[in-house]
């Protein structure tokens, strides 16, 4: 279950009101214009000499829109979050100016009250509610060092909270979920207000999902019942949560399903639930997305592999499945602290330790990869991908570069994993470069140092390798074998 970054902004200078005051006081002088506003939000985003370099209107445009899930590193900066958040400036012209948008005089008025009276808070203005919002979704670091500040954000989140403000209960409930800086560990503090989020506020089917499967992991694991678990409501919840598409309560229901928790033992459900993560996991993976649970699901599917439920029992296919896992942890901790992370890297950790010897050819210093045909190559190939393949003629052998090339509605081709489990190697990259080896037949069309390729056809008759582009023969090959080199 991942621990919820509930902090809204990530500014370091911004330590109390009064800095946004004056900021806001500066903003009332200036009066930006909205041209002004983006300049500044790109160069906040990408760095003035990037931002500067990027000279198509174009680029500009797509870089800001980025800026909607940009939270600001300077207390200056604020301000164009907030407007932002509201979707305050699309489709404006550059000409209109900060305060033909916002009521800068509100938002001072209102954060004055505010830092002079905190039960002000449930009468702030709709200008001024994201100044009133950095008390209790400020980062945390910058006032648990002080008592005083620690004490007004408890009384802030109390009066927000029992006015039924939705994001203050957010913030509540996953703080005491597991626990933060500011409160200890509550699961029936949790269960409360993130009940309350589900049945009493109009939440979009994501953070529904979301909820939901909180819910689901407190009486999975009975939180709140002296660990003993209500299966009953953890199946509701996961249900709920996988309906709205949340891949942890998808696997959680295979857990129940292959366990008979609450359902039916069913192993094949579990397969079928197991497998759907994997494979959304693997895609999310490769398109960048290290927070996606494809070290949950492989963790499972390598499971299924080694005990034979379903699956045919392969240790060398559960130890494949585990190398993924293993590798997807990694890059998952190194991005986000989700609650339980670590247990479930000890979980890999020991399912390796415990097949390692078990499976064949094992040879952690193996550094190559020897093949009849060119498979990492036939690997990028895979879903349809096109591919750029450069070649180097060496002495013994020629070399192929090989990487995927953007299709019309990708901003970028995904990445390739590969996969040598029984000499320990995994490795997520964009270019693959292989060897062909004791060459019989090689020709390119056009004689270019190039070709692309969309599909790879074995001739039966010659042995030779065959690619095409858009069913046109681009390049033939024929090779006695094709070597991956794993380390240099």
């Amino acid at each position: 279950m991942p621990k919820r970054n509930t902090t809204k902004t990530s500014y370091k200078e911004a330590k109390n009101l009064e800095v946004l005051l004056d900021d806001l006081e500066v903003l009332k002088k200036e009066n930006p214009s909205i041209k002004h506003l983006l300049s500044n939000a790109g160069v906040g985003i990408f760095g003035k000499t990037k931002w500067d370099k990027v000279k198509d209107e174009d680029k500009r445009t797509e870089y800001i829109g980025k800026f909607k899930v940009f939270f600001p590193a300077k207390s200056r900066e604020f301000i164009n979050a907030t407007l932002f958040a509201f979707s305050f400036l699309i489709d404006e012209s550059d000409d209109v100016s900060m305060s033909d948008k916002i009521n800068l005089n509100t938002m001072i008025s209102d954060c004055k009250k505010l830092m002079a009276d905190e039960n002000y808070f449930s009468n702030i203005s709709k200008w001024s509610r994201a100044v009133a919002e950095r008390l209790y979704g400020i980062d945390l670091d910058l006032i648990i060092k002080d008592d005083a500040k620690v004490n007004l954000y408890k009384k802030i989140m109390e009066i927000a909270c029992a006015s039924g403000d939705e994001l203050a209960m957010y913030v509540r409930g996953y703080a005491a979920y597991g626990g933060n800086e500011i409160y200890p560990c509550d699961w029936k503090m949790s269960e409360k207000y993130l009940l309350a989020l589900l049945e009493g506020v109009e939440t979009s089917d994501e953070e529904k999902g979301f909820i939901s499967n909180s819910l689901g992991y407190i009486y999975y694991y009975g939180r709140n019942n002296s660990g003993v678990p209500d299966f009953d409501k953890a199946l509701r919840y996961y249900t709920i949560g996988a309906g709205c598409g949340v891949t942890e309560s998808v696997y959680k229901l295979g857990d129940m399903s292959l366990n008979g928790l609450g359902i039916p033992k069913n192993i094949y459900g579990a397969f079928i639930q197991y497998s759907r993560v994997f494979n959304d996991s693997r895609i999310a993976f490769l398109n960048g997305d290290m927070n996606c649970k494809l070290a949950d699901a492989s963790l499972r599917m390598g499971g299924l592999c080694e005990n034979g439920l379903y699956l045919k029992k392969d240790y060398d296919m559960a130890y494949y499945f585990y190398s993924i896992a293993d590798y997807a942890i990694k890059n998952r901790m190194k991005v986000m602290d989700f609650y339980g992370d670590e247990t479930v890297k000890s979980n890999i950790d020991r399912s390796m330790e415990r097949i390692r010897t078990k499976i064949n050819d094992d040879d952690p210093d193996m550094k190559v990869s020897r093949a009849p045909f060119p498979e990492h190559i036939v690997m990028l190939l895979e879903g349809g991908e096109t591919i750029e393949v450069q070649w180097e003629d060496l002495k013994d052998s020629v070399k192929l570069t090989a990487h995927r090339i953007s299709g019309p509605d990708q901003q970028k081709p995904p990445m390739l994993l590969i996969v040598h489990a029984n000499a320990h190697y995994c490795k997520m990259v964009d270019t693959v470069v292989e060897y062909a080896s004791s060459i019989r037949a090689f020709r390119i069309k056009g004689n270019l140092k190039s070709f692309r390729a969309n599909t790879i056809n074995i001739n039966k008759n010659t042995g030779k390798f065959d690619f095409y582009y858009n069913g046109e023969l681009t390049a033939c090959i024929d090779a006695g074998s094709f070597i991956y080199r794993m380390r240099e």
